[in-house]
């Protein structure tokens, strides 16, 4: 089996368990899911979406962020890890966003990059999951480590990770397979203590066999 027919059986397999695949990051606009996804560096979906659901009830636009004091925003983001250097992210990308794109999230990579707070990984989650385009792999910690794990890469650097996986797979699958690895990373392939014995990839992973 070629590293190709590999990961297309993974995400076969994965689609199973994952059909339609979606960020467990809470939003309902571009800003909130730019906001949900610089504060989840280092810091559970689960956390965030607990201060997010908050924070929007008070905070719902760009323009609620321009425009309040950094303090009052710090008191609803003060559970997150570096809270003070997300929050102050958040409120340089507010103004930028207004200034200079009209007050609309830019949905280009390389815009997005240029922005406070966002790299690749985070720039990847707002782009495929707002804007519905592939343009990159999401790699995260789990995706790291799952991919790692059933051989499908032999890199431990990210961006080279995630062109390991982007030449294995068609585009359009792209932020589908993030999903699911981020997903089977957090439910069976966990860091610790793997869940093999009941994993559905068991009899192709790399770890699996060497770990019999």
């Amino acid at each position: 089996m070629t590293l190709k027919e590999k990961i297309l059986h993974i995400n076969q397999i994965l689609a199973v368990q994952y059909p339609t695949p979606l960020s467990a990051l809470n939003w309902s606009t571009p800003w909130q899911m730019l906001v949900a996804a610089v504060l989840s560096a280092q810091t559970t979906d689960v956390m965030v979406n607990k201060v997010t659901d908050v924070l929007f009830q008070k905070y719902p636009t760009v323009q609620d962020f321009n425009n309040t004091d950094i303090d009052e925003l710090m008191r609803f983001t003060q559970r997150i890890n570096y809270f003070r250097n997300k929050t102050s992210y958040l409120k340089e990308d507010a103004r930028i966003i207004i200034e200079k794109y009209n007050g609309e999230v830019p949905d280009s990579l390389e815009e997005l990059i240029e922005l406070k707070g966002i790299g690749r990984k985070v720039a990847n989650v707002i782009i495929g999951d707002v804007f519905k385009k592939p343009v990159g792999i999401v790699v995260d910690t789990h995706v790291k480590r799952v991919s790692y794990r059933l051989g499908l890469t032999k890199n431990t650097d990210p961006v080279k990770i995630e062109q390991d996986l982007m030449v294995l797979l068609p585009q359009q699958e792209w932020v589908n397979i993030s999903h699911r690895l981020i997903f089977h990373g957090r439910n069976i392939c966990i860091a610790r203590f793997p869940k093999c014995e009941i994993c559905p990839l068991k009899e192709i992973c790399d770890y699996y066999k060497k770990n019999l």
